[in-house]
């Protein structure tokens, strides 16, 4: 059997201890794997969901991988596999010596000759700029008051009397006050609000067949799918536990964890969108009559609108033996790697099955699910 598919020495190169029943909880690193194996011939590229991949092949010896593009020191931000295993972030660092060098990522042994290593980054989404707010109008100048009328001239007095002055001419009226200023520019779009920050923190703990609640302090997500569990490196489907807020947060399993069995929590979640940039201020109206009126303030911009997504969507299934069609109802994507497949805790390749181009998507395996084995599926899509 592959190392895909069960727990052999092989599939655990780094070697086998009391400790490392926390290397599976990683196992989401071979999982994720399938959102990049379209390009299994390059060392590495950039996925539609923003994570990055590299993948080299072990020679016993080699020990240090470049990991270029990479932006953190925090090993839990990366899932690593090894012939199909998920390797425990304590088992591996990731540093990078200079600003000019690339990261690397180093393993606490060799990588056994001719093992495969894949490595992945986990990385949210950025949310869009919101526009920029309109210019305000101009103010329109003020109207010139008329010029007041000339008084007439007095008669002309007899001689040796000097004539009356005539009357002094009326006042003209004043001129009419100037239109309102410029309006002040309308408030720019608010930024999209991402889901909350915390991708890539990990939590372990040894169960004693009693617990059932465990404390996952620095979460912030409520979503069952924004976390990967795993009990002795096998992934537990979503519907098995929930999360509850508080401080901390905590994660409720379904039933007690078994007596000196490991459990691994590993969050994926992504960052806060940018908030919008503020509209401009208007500009002022010229002079002309009177000052005009102060320009009314600009209406406040709408609140921007988050884009469809249904990552972290699952659905299960038991198979009866027959049965190869599943509904995805609500799935987007039609890419097989869009979506993490596990048949009894186990990774399928996206190889195993297709995804139907039709509403609602299907998921079609290319042999029927024994009878009682428990499917479960994960979409990893973002549109």
């Amino acid at each position: 059997m592959s190392c895909g598919n069960s727990r052999s020495s092989k599939c655990n190169p780094c070697g086998p201890s009391e400790s490392a029943v926390n290397a599976i909880a990683d196992r989401a690193a071979y999982y994720a794997r399938i959102a990049v194996e379209a390009a299994n011939s390059a060392c590495f590229q950039l996925q539609e969901d923003g994570n990055r991949r590299w993948a080299y092949i072990g020679n016993g010896i080699q020990t240090i991988f470049n990991i270029p593009g990479a932006g953190t020191t925090i090993s839990a931000s990366y899932i690593v596999g090894i012939d199909g295993v998920l390797q425990d972030p304590d088992n591996y660092t990731v540093q990078q010596t200079h600003p000019s060098n690339p990261y690397t990522l180093t393993m606490s042994v060799p990588v056994p000759a001719g093992s495969e290593i894949v490595i992945v980054s986990i990385k949210g989404i950025t949310g869009a700029t919101g526009a920029t707010g309109p210019i305000g109008l101009t103010g329109l100048r003020g109207a010139t008051g008329a010029t007041g009328l000339t008084g007439s001239t007095g008669p002309t007095g007899a001689t040796g009397l000097r004539g009356a002055t005539g009357s002094t001419g009326l006042q003209g009226s004043t001129g009419l006050q100037g239109t309102p200023g410029g309006a002040t520019g309308a408030t720019g779009l608010q930024g999209i609000s991402g889901t909350a920050a915390a991708g890539g923190q990990r939590w372990a703990y040894t169960g004693n067949g009693s617990q059932t609640i465990f404390q996952i302090s620095g979460a912030t997500s409520l979503l069952e799918t924004a976390y990967l569990v795993i009990l002795d490196g096998i992934t537990q489907d979503p519907n098995n536990y929930t999360i509850a807020s508080g401080s901390p947060y905590t994660l409720t399993m379904s039933s007690a964890v078994p007596n000196g069995t490991q459990i691994v929590i590993v969050s994926i979640v992504g960052p806060i969108g940018a908030t919008g940039l503020i509209g401009s201020t208007g500009a002022t109206g010229p002079s002309g009559g009177p000052t005009g009126a102060t320009g009314l303030q600009g209406s406040t911009g709408a609140t921007g609108v988050l884009p469809a997504t249904n990552f972290g969507n699952a659905w299960a299934y038991t198979g009866d033996g027959i049965q190869t069609v599943f509904a995805i109802t609500g799935g987007l994507s039609i890419l097989a790697p869009a979506y993490l497949v596990h048949v009894d805790g186990v990774y399928q390749k996206s190889t195993n099955y297709t995804i139907n181009n039709i509403i609602p998507r299907t998921l079609t395996f290319s042999t029927p699910i024994p009878l009682g084995s428990e499917i479960t599926i994960v979409s990893l899509s973002v549109a």
